[in-house]
């Protein structure tokens, strides 16, 4: 395997697009769970940062209903800053001290490894990288099995979670300098890489009572895809005991084209090896079917550099679908790689050189918003907008909006709660309030509806008729 690894990395990259916007993005991940986990941060406890810790940001530590109970106290955040104190800044070794949150005196109840090896990657990028688990099939010992190492030989957990990610930022420092998140991303998809099938899969038919005990969600996840997606697609899913809509192995969602004909009862090809092992899982197979259309273009979000003149990056157009039959349904990456889109995100940017401002894309501390400015002369204060850009169809105008207020309103949150601890990111510092903006393709069905809603929420709505009126009433 050492032998193809550049090879490998260069196709990872080429596939996933890698780094794209994901490095930027990925960067100010860490950098906002950061300060929940400095010095200062953990002497002042913020509950809400620390619950966003166990969050899907800079890499899913599983689910954890213990640590979420503990952060619900006054005593319980106490009692995780403190351990995450001494995890981070305590005497001794890192090691030792790693092994003592996971099972010694300083372990947190019903808290295991994932949660405090988050923490040291978050903390500590220059040694840590984003995998959280050491066993399991996506843990570091995965990897380093399929990069042909040995498992390092370890006393106790603690030493073995320390000494298995250090050779493999050992192994891969030298291909991704100074991009622990890069690293995260390469060993995920290298685990995966060899489960995905080579050809298109046909339909597999599952009776249908396998599917009615988990109606909602599917019929959640229906209504996000069915406007989005461009020909008729499969969903597969394992169901584990207990679990009502569990993903397959990996923890991301299956897709495959499917075809107009069915095919007899049973598991798609991908998932046929879990039949034959000595003790299959307790799952079930789950089929969706009545999906529409695939995603057009890569669905990337692009981030600007860190510079002036460059403030703000065009999303691109068009591109190749992508090569591999699977990806995230990310309702958000869907629609990002719709035309239209792009040229609604794009006119609201020309719009804003009109008016003298200029445009922004995400950089290192922002939340990953599609389109912001900022005007330093809103009634003589200085105000940060932060939008977030949708396409809208009759049948999706309603979800989509929806998505889109709640994601401004996250995004405001998140600025506006660093701005209050004076800890913004250097370009917009100085800004004395935050504001979201929704811009959608075309006025709203039900104009009165969602502009109601968003003045009462402090957001503004606006599309391309509307830009002019509103950057007006932004000055």
């Amino acid at each position: 395997m050492m032998d193809k690894l550049a090879e490998l990395i260069d196709q990872f990259r080429a596939e996933a697009g890698y780094p794209g916007g994901i490095r930027p993005r990925r960067d100010a991940e860490r950098a906002e769970l950061a300060l929940a986990l400095s010095r200062d941060g953990l002497d002042d406890p913020d509950a809400q940062l620390l619950r966003r810790l166990a969050g899907k940001t800079y890499g899913y530590p599983g689910a954890q209903p213990g640590y979420y109970t503990l952060l619900q106290t006054d005593d319980g955040v106490a009692k995780v800053a403190a351990t995450f104190r001494y995890l981070l800044y305590g005497p001794g070794d890192v090691a030792d001290r790693l092994d003592d949150c996971i099972r010694g005196e300083h372990k947190l109840p019903s808290v295991a490894e994932a949660m405090m090896v988050k923490a040291l990657a978050v903390a500590d990028p220059d040694r840590w990288y984003p995998n959280h688990v050491t066993t399991g099939k996506s843990g570091k010992l995965a990897v380093l099995e399929v990069l042909g190492q040995k498992p390092p030989a370890a006393p106790n957990p603690g030493a073995l979670a320390v000494a298995s990610n250090d050779r493999i930022r050992q192994l891969l420092d030298p291909h991704f300098p100074g991009d622990p998140g890069g690293i995260g991303e390469f060993t995920w998809w290298l685990l995966h890489h060899v489960n995905v099938p080579e050809t298109p899969l046909k339909p597999h038919q599952i009776p249908h009572a396998g599917i009615s005990r988990t109606g909602d969600q599917i019929r959640s996840t229906i209504k996000t895809l069915e406007d989005s997606l461009p020909e008729p697609v499969i969903l597969y899913c394992l169901q584990k005991a207990g679990d009502p809509l569990a993903a397959p192995p990996g923890g991301r969602w299956w897709w495959a084209f499917a075809e107009e004909e069915e095919t007899q009862h049973g598991l798609p090809p991908m998932l046929e090896k879990y039949q034959d092992r000595k003790h299959p899982p307790k799952t079930k197979c789950l089929v969706i079917a009545g999906l529409r259309r695939m995603v057009d273009g890569d669905g990337g979000r692009q981030s600007a550099p860190d510079t002036d003149d460059q403030a703000y990056t065009s999303p691109p157009r068009g591109g190749e679908k992508p090569k591999s039959r699977v990806f995230e349904t990310d309702p958000d990456k869907i629609d990002r790689g719709t035309t239209a889109h792009k040229e609604t995100q794009d006119a609201l940017a020309e719009a804003l050189r009109k008016a003298n401002l200029k445009p922004r894309s995400p950089k290192p501390g922002d939340p990953a918003f599609d389109i912001a400015w900022r005007n330093d002369d809103v009634k003589g204060v200085a105000v940060a907008f932060i939008g977030e850009v949708k396409s809208l169809t009759d049948e999706n105008e309603t979800w989509q909006i929806r998505l889109a207020i709640g994601q401004v309103l996250d995004y405001v949150h998140m600025l506006d709660s660093r701005r209050k601890v004076d800890s913004l990111p250097p370009h917009w510092k100085g800004v004395h309030a935050v504001r979201g903006v929704v811009a959608v393709e075309r006025q709203p069905t039900k104009v009165d509806h969602w502009t109601g809603l968003c003045e009462k929420l402090g957001i503004i709505l606006t599309w391309p008729e509307k830009y002019d009126d509103t950057l007006a009433g932004t000055h």
